[in-house]
């Protein structure tokens, strides 16, 4: 996105830097954090697109999005122009879901590593000879 763009509207950009066409086109991981949150706040204010807008949002929060989800509706309604409850819920329920999916894919690597644990020890009541550990277990989600 060049300088010029950065003061126009969305709308009047080049297609190809619009977030939600670059979206389309380049798929969803070709987007910077503050154009994923520019789409979910779909909109900026009478200074700023809806970019530049979450681009200060992110950088209030020191573009860290776990700094970013610790930030109330309240909090995000009252200190940036253009943020409204609508679009302030819409941000702490996006950074909510990407809580639940971390929580859920850590689950399902301790969970996996139980059955391995589980399998392990089996052998070695039922007295098998193999080593007590045929491999890494791996705590990398995925």
């Amino acid at each position: 996105m060049s300088e010029k763009t950065n003061n126009l509207p969305i709308k009047s950009w080049a297609t190809e830097d619009r977030p939600r066409e670059k979206m389309l086109q380049k798929g969803v991981s070709s987007l910077t954090d503050a154009e994923l949150l520019a789409i979910l706040i779909g909109s900026g204010n009478s200074n700023e697109s809806a970019v530049q807008l979450a681009q200060r949002i992110l950088l209030h929060a020191d573009n860290n999005l776990n700094s970013l989800a610790k930030l109330s509706v309240n909090y995000l309604v009252r200190e940036f122009n253009g943020v409204g409850q609508a679009k302030a819920v819409t941000i702490c329920a996006a950074m909510e879901l990407g809580k639940r999916r971390h929580v859920s894919a850590l689950k399902g690597v301790v969970e996996r590593n139980k059955l391995d644990m589980s399998k392990i020890k089996i052998k070695i009541v039922q007295g098998g000879r193999e080593p007590l550990l045929t491999g890494a277990v791996d705590f990398r989600s995925g």
